[in-house]
């Protein structure tokens, strides 16, 4: 059998024939196929509703991770067969369908970060028996996740405490809560349980730890879910550990101690599908490869001027090797006079030489760091006039051409593209760019590609034909 994967199959075709071709369908992985000649043209059918009929979505997600792993291993073989019946025997040529040509998309994991969600608080007063200051800060995210550290055998009272402080009616924030993998709330809607906004609600469940944690996880199915703050109590020894959901330790008016929640994320214990696991399996099934939005960015590495954070963006990293995909460095500069584009305390260093040389630093210790795992960076992020040009405008052009030295001193087999945007359109912006290229080139910096990010706005979108004309100019 002859095989033929195009630019990036998906795992090899092997001889021995465990899965069969009939109807249109390859029988217990769910993928479709259709042939031309002696061509089969192969493509992945993950999620289908015909699948999903009289399933759970913790079934149809299961089922679609065990599809995925089966294509991604190449643990399949393959029969063909006519409309009658028969076995076709003669030599066929296999191609992944999707994976022709790269189809990439933009993407950030932040799951199985150090971060979980985001905090909230109210001045205004939130009406409890006990505790009232607890239910004026919050935890919230789509997906929220907790270890409780608990001894095997003994029973526990968890009390969970919720109040609504941010919407003003029922049905505006809708989340499930899991306790230990089972379901404890379903379709919880804080105000409507608890009579309205800034009342608070508690809700409790005892239990026997079967290891030595309990895991507590929330999942949003409208906005995100939010939490205030948890008690347990060992019922055994009575020993309480109260815990506030998106605040500081606090002693309350009551007596109570409550300690902040750090240490006690965990959102590697996840036993139901969360976004992001369903945003991994929908890219799969139409992608092949991809790159960041923000966690390689300089913002979204080194904020501060502390040690760098990698961990956003090695999860992608991690997630795109597991499935086969390339991952695109966007990106190692960006000269805006923002702290998205560059963090604050970089534009304020003293010197112009100070900024130039912290760049020379980020360029060469991101590049090293992924040399022979990322292919392709984003090298300097839209340097165009009165783009993101704070930076030229600031320590001069020779940054457009030296960063691309420097990147290059440290891998040298790496793509190295410029991006800017609005070059599509006939406002003067292409041939700057193409000008811009050409000098980088000329001072001797190894541009090998050129992005164009297409921002068609909804005011003015290019035609074909003045869209033809600029690439044109560019190429």
């Amino acid at each position: 059998m002859e095989k033929d994967r195009g630019r990036k199959g998906m795992g090899s075709i092997n001889e021995t024939c465990t899965y069969y071709f009939k109807n249109g369908t390859m029988r217990g992985i769910g993928i479709d196929y259709f042939v031309t000649g002696a061509l089969v043209f192969i493509g992945i059918n993950i999620f289908s509703s015909d699948q999903a009929l009289g399933q759970s979505y913790q079934a149809w997600y299961d089922n679609a991770q065990e599809r995925i792993d089966t294509l991604r291993k190449g643990e399949f073989g393959i029969q063909i067969f006519d409309k009658d019946g028969n076995q076709y025997t003669g030599e066929v040529s296999i191609r992944m369908k999707k994976n022709e040509f790269p189809l990439g998309i933009a993407f950030d994991f932040y799951e199985g970060s150090a971060s979980m969600g985001n905090s909230y608080s109210t001045s205004s007063d939130v009406l409890a028996d006990e505790d009232a200051e607890i239910y004026q800060t919050e935890r919230w995210n789509d997906y929220l996740a907790y270890a409780i550290p608990a001894s095997t055998g003994m029973e526990y009272r968890i009390t969970l405490k919720f109040a609504e402080i941010y919407h003003n009616t029922a049905g505006a924030r809708i989340f499930d809560v899991h306790v230990d993998g089972q379901l404890f709330l379903d379709d919880f809607d804080t105000y409507k349980e608890a009579g309205g906004k800034n009342i608070a609600i508690d809700t409790a469940i005892v239990l026997t730890a079967t290891k030595n944690s309990i895991s507590i996880e929330l999942k949003a199915s409208l906005d995100n879910a939010a939490i205030k703050g948890m008690e347990i109590e060992n019922l055994i020894s009575s020993e309480v550990t109260r815990i506030n959901c998106g605040g500081a330790a606090l002693t309350t008016l009551d007596g109570n101690h409550y300690i902040s929640e750090t240490g006690y994320f965990d959102p590697d214990i996840s036993t139901v599908p969360s976004k992001e696991q369903w945003m991994k399996a929908a890219m799969y099934k139409y992608f092949n490869y991809g790159v960041t939005g923000n966690s390689f960015k300089w913002s979204g590495i080194q904020p501060t001027h502390t040690e760098p954070n990698y961990t956003n963006f090695e999860n992608a990293v991690q997630w795109t090797r597991e499935v086969g995909w390339d991952l695109r460095g966007h990106n190692l500069l960006w000269g805006g006079d923002d702290d998205h584009a560059m963090p604050a305390w970089v534009r304020e260093l003293p010197t112009s030489q100070a900024i130039t040389d912290t760049c020379k630093m980020r360029v060469i210790r991101e590049v090293t760091r992924y040399k022979g795992i990322i292919k392709e960076y984003d090298v300097i992020n839209e340097p165009l006039t009165g783009h993101a040009d704070h930076l030229r405008n600031t320590v001069g052009d020779s940054i457009l051409w030296n960063c691309f030295k420097w990147a290059r001193s440290a891998d040298p087999d790496a793509e190295l593209f410029i991006n800017d945007y609005n070059v599509e359109y006939n406002w003067g912006q292409a041939e700057e760019y193409r000008d811009l290229i050409l000098k980088i080139k000329e001072m001797g910096g190894p541009v090998t590609g050129v992005g164009m990010q297409a921002h068609f706005w909804d005011c003015c979108r290019p035609n074909i034909d003045e869209l033809v004309k600029n690439v044109n100019i560019v190429a």
